[in-house]
């Protein structure tokens, strides 16, 4: 019976661990969304990496200075709205992976939603790694690939 007991806790852990990092990763694009560039810092490991298949020639840089360009690219629209979905989890120990599908929409049109000539769309896939340290749940690796996209790309 105890066995039992410990296989269903093993069960158990693991679900509760894929529907944490999902959510990790939908926090994270709200976080982005909203401008709340240090909550969204505390979802990564101090030694995070993100690389692109846009951006192939920079290789794996530092997630601290991919969010601060990041926050600047924000900033030039009057609002950033991603949707994520299709996610594929899985969970071995103490490593994670998180697939999705994402639709990023960048409207510089106010109000938001009405035409400007460079509003974005983009589709995109979000591959990311997570580790369990002390207990925590945090990415360590993004690897964003770019599908396809609709208005001019920033500068």
């Amino acid at each position: 019976m105890a066995s039992n007991q410990h296989d269903e806790d093993a069960r158990i852990r693991v679900l509760e661990d894929r529907v944490e990092v999902a959510q990790i990763q939908i926090n994270g694009g709200r976080l982005v969304d909203e401008g709340n560039w240090d909550a969204l810092r505390d979802l990564y490991a101090a030694d995070a990496t993100y690389s692109s298949s846009y951006n192939k020639a920079a290789g794996d840089r530092p997630i601290g200075d991919v969010l601060q360009n990041s926050a600047k690219l924000a900033a030039q629209y009057a609002l950033n709205m991603r949707y994520i979905g299709n996610q594929t989890v899985d969970v071995a120990g103490d490593l994670a992976t998180v697939r999705a599908y994402v639709i990023s929409y960048h409207w510089k049109g106010d109000p938001p939603g009405s035409d400007h000539p460079e509003n974005l769309v983009t589709g995109d896939i979000y591959e990311d790694s997570f580790e369990r340290r002390d207990g925590r749940w945090l990415v360590t690796h993004r690897q964003l690939d770019r599908l396809w996209y609709s208005g001019p790309l920033p500068s």
